[in-house]
C-alpha cells in the first residue's frame, strides 16, 4: 500500500520524513532535558550536604573550642576580656581552631574588635563560637545590609571625631595666642618692674644725698 501512495503521492514521503525527523529530534531533546535537569537537581543536593557537613564539622571545632574557652576563662563569668584572649591566643590548641575556620590569627584586640558587637570589651562565648561558625557562610542580603549600616555608622562616627578634632585645634590656637599674650605681657612687666626699680633706687639716692 505504502509504495502506491509514495508513487501516487510523493509529497506524502517528504512529510513522512519531516515528521520522523521533528520526532524523533524532540524526543531527543525531551531525553537531555531530563538528563541535565536530573544533574542540577543532584548537584544541588549535593551542594547543600556538602554544605551542611561543613557546618555540622565547624560546630564540632566550635563546641571543641567553647569547652578550651571555659578553660582559659579565668573568673568564670563565661566571657573573655582582652587578657584572656591574649592568654587563648598562647594556647596551640586555640590557634589550631582559628585555622580551621580559615580565620586569620589576630592579636587580642582585633579579635575583640571583629566579634565584639556592643561594644563591651568582652566577648561571651556564644558570640564568639556562633561568629567563628558563621564566618564561613555565604553571604546574605541581610549581611550587606548589616554592612552598610555598620560603615555608615562608623562614617558618622568619624565625621563627629572631624569635628571634635576641629573644635580642640581651635581651642589649642586661642590656647596659644593666650599663652603668646601672657609671655609678652609678662616682659612688659619685668622691664617696667626694672625700670621702676631703678627708678626708686634713684630717688632714695638722690633724698640721701
Amino acid at each position: 500500500i505504502a509504495r502506491p501512495i509514495a508513487f501516487e503521492y510523493p509529497m506524502t514521503v517528504a512529510f513522512w520524513g519531516f515528521f520522523l525527523l521533528v520526532t524523533t529530534f524532540g524526543l531527543i531533546v525531551c531525553v537531555v532535558a531530563n538528563i541535565v535537569q536530573d544533574a542540577i537537581e543532584t548537584s544541588r543536593v549535593l551542594e547543600t550536604s556538602t554544605k551542611e557537613v561543613e557546618r555540622e564539622n565547624r560546630q564540632n571545632a566550635g563546641r571543641r573550642a567553647r569547652t578550651l574557652l571555659r578553660l582559659i576563662d579565668e573568673d568564670g563569668d563565661g566571657e573573655l576580656d582582652f587578657d584572656e584572649l591574649d592568654a587563648a591566643l598562647k594556647q596551640k590548641e586555640f590557634v589550631q581552631t582559628l585555622y580551621s575556620f580559615e580565620v586569620p590569627v589576630m592579636d587580642a584586640e582585633s579579635l575583640l574588635r571583629l566579634f565584639d558587637k556592643n561594644v563591651s570589651g568582652k566577648i561571651s562565648f556564644d558570640a564568639l563560637v556562633n561568629g567563628l561558625v558563621g564566618m564561613l557562610d555565604d553571604i546574605e542580603d541581610k549581611d550587606w545590609i548589616f554592612l552598610s549600616i555598620w560603615s555608615e555608622g562608623l562614617h558618622l562616627r568619624a565625621d563627629t571625631v572631624e569635628l571634635q578634632c576641629e573644635k580642640l585645634l581651635q581651642q589649642v590656637i586661642n590656647l596659644r595666642k593666650l599663652l603668646q599674650h601672657l609671655e609678652s605681657s609678662l616682659k612688659q612687666f619685668l622691664v617696667s618692674r626694672e625700670k621702676t626699680w631703678m627708678y626708686y633706687r634713684a630717688m632714695a639716692y638722690v633724698r640721701s644725698a
